[in-house]
């Protein structure tokens, strides 16, 4: 049997998938020690074909914030701009409506 753990992410990258494909048992790792500079909160997006670094801020869910654990992390709103910038960019993908759909209730949860 085949185990794979990870620490979930903003967006997934296609290596992420084809691990979770290459394996039989997928878990997600989400009460580690949070990392500020890590890859949990933040990511690249294509802008004018150009990578282009974005990051999620986030709510201070403990007094210790450096023994924060991912889960206990809280997202604050997307910003309208970082929507925008989605759209602008990557209105013509081909499957962009259903992911615009998904990003939008996300981001207003």
């Amino acid at each position: 049997m085949k185990v794979a753990i990870m620490q979930p992410y903003v967006f997934h990258y296609l290596g992420h998938f084809q691990l979770i494909n290459a394996v039989d048992q997928f878990v997600y790792c989400d009460d580690v020690i949070f990392i500020k500079d890590g890859w949990i909160s933040r990511n690249k997006i294509l802008v004018t074909g150009q990578p282009n670094l974005f990051t999620i801020p986030l709510d201070e869910a403990t007094p210790n914030k450096f023994n924060t654990k991912t889960n206990r992390k809280r997202g604050v709103k997307l910003y309208e701009s970082l929507l925008n910038t989605i759209e602008l960019n990557y209105k013509k993908a081909k499957q962009f409506h259903g992911f615009s759909n998904l990003i939008k209730t996300v981001a207003s949860c």
